[in-house]
């Protein structure tokens, strides 16, 4: 019975942190995903857990995240990228070398201070860092690495990137003109999640729905032949083919 109310917890609490959104606009600027880490560092620091929710966390985790993956990368827009090829590709370049002479360093700076699979901890901020959320799961899922270690360190990185963030959406923008030219793609200036407005509502509507439930299908099909082929694979290549086969997969799809 704990189980069950377990499972239907952790599937209907983001129902009701998105009605909180549309209910308060405090909230909703505050965002989803960061309210919902939020009541999980609290559910999970408390202590009402019952026995055995580790098993039942690691099952949902390993089904929502190969899920999940395909439904970001449908909306990528591969006919943009080849537009802003040159300049994003430069930044791309300038980008992922700060990230990873950072972790390399952070790594011999921390390392032999008691500071456990710190290896795996630099492997999830290089995800993080150059493709966000989805690869610091995915990331999660190919390190085998310790629940504790992941939360952590997904905590901690929340916490300094609200704090930049918070800069870049007050003073930032001012800042970095002073030295560097405004950039114009054509888009409104207000980033759509960030003005409090709630992508989120009418979800259920018709029109809205059933494509969605078109989406959901298609990732579904993707992670059954991901799982497939992984079972051609080792035991220890096993998450890593399926990772790569849904990504790949997931791309090909979106350009459709």
């Amino acid at each position: 019975m704990a189980g069950i109310l377990l499972i239907l917890f952790y599937l209907l609490t983001p129902f009701a942190i998105l009605h909180l959104c549309h209910k308060f606009p405090f909230v909703n600027k505050l965002g989803a995903v960061f309210i919902a880490y939020l009541v999980g560092l609290v559910v999970g620091n408390v202590g009402i857990l019952p026995v055995g929710s580790a098993g039942i966390q690691d099952a949902l985790t390993s089904i929502t995240i190969p899920l999940a993956i395909p439904l970001l990368l449908f909306s990528s827009n591969l006919k943009q990228w080849k537009s802003m090829a040159g300049k994003a590709t430069i930044a791309l370049i300038i980008g992922i070398v700060s990230v990873v002479v950072m972790v390399v360093a952070g790594y011999f700076i921390f390392k032999g201070k008691g500071m456990p699979d710190l290896w795996k901890v630099g492997g999830m901020l290089v995800g993080v860092y150059t493709g966000g959320t989805p690869n610091l799961a995915s990331l999660k899922m190919m390190l085998n690495i310790d629940p504790d270690i992941y939360i952590l360190t997904h905590t901690y990185d929340m916490m300094i990137s609200t704090a930049f963030l918070a800069f870049l959406m007050t003073i930032g923008k001012k800042f970095f003109l002073l030295f560097l030219p405004a950039f114009n793609d054509g888009s409104p200036n207000e980033v759509e999640y960030t003005n409090g407005s709630d992508p989120y509502w009418g979800i259920f509507r018709r029109d809205t729905f059933y494509p969605l439930l078109k989406a959901y299908s298609l990732a579904i099909l993707i992670f059954v032949i991901a799982g497939g082929l992984s079972m051609l694979a080792s035991k220890n290549s096993q998450i890593v083919v399926v990772i790569l086969t849904i990504t790949t997969l997931s791309i090909i799809a979106s350009t459709f």
